[in-house]
């Protein structure tokens, strides 16, 4: 893939026992913010002697076991805390959901879409689609104004 991108890779064997989203082994274009945060990452996490020896993207910095891959009651733990203090749910799978609501709502193809999140059928793609009340207001716009110019 040519660009900044990441591998996302299936593993069983992860320490942490988390999985890809896809059973498919895929490559994602990320902008270069992307990779400039995780260069900056990587600089916080090389004191973690462990942390080296993993293939894992996040690792423990601030509680024992340093540099061991984050377990998920740990990445949990960190999105209950920012929900506290923005005082609205947050967990890691919204990402996802907000990522493919901006696409679509940005007009992406669909396809394109469905690739990103590695979805195999369009049918799980479209669970990710969240309609606003703002939307809604528009299409009852433009439906009132396209019977006025009839």
């Amino acid at each position: 893939m040519p660009g900044p991108h990441l591998h996302v890779r299936r593993r069983t064997d992860n320490p942490n026992r988390a999985l890809a989203k896809s059973r498919h082994s895929r490559c994602l274009p990320v902008t270069p913010d992307i990779v400039a945060f995780y260069t900056d990452y990587q600089q916080e996490r090389t004191p973690a002697a462990a942390a080296a020896e993993t293939g894992m993207v996040f690792v423990n910095l601030f509680r024992p076991l340093l540099g061991r891959a984050t377990a998920y009651p740990n990445a949990k733990n960190v999105f209950d805390r920012l929900a506290r203090r923005v005082g609205h749910p947050a967990r890691p799978h919204m990402l996802r959901h907000s990522a493919a609501t901006h696409w679509l709502r940005e007009e992406v193809d669909r396809d394109v879409v469905q690739k990103l999140l590695g979805h195999a059928s369009p049918l799980s793609r479209d669970r990710y689609r969240h309609v606003d009340e703002s939307e809604t207001r528009a299409a009852v716009d433009r439906a009132r104004a396209w019977r006025e110019d009839q």
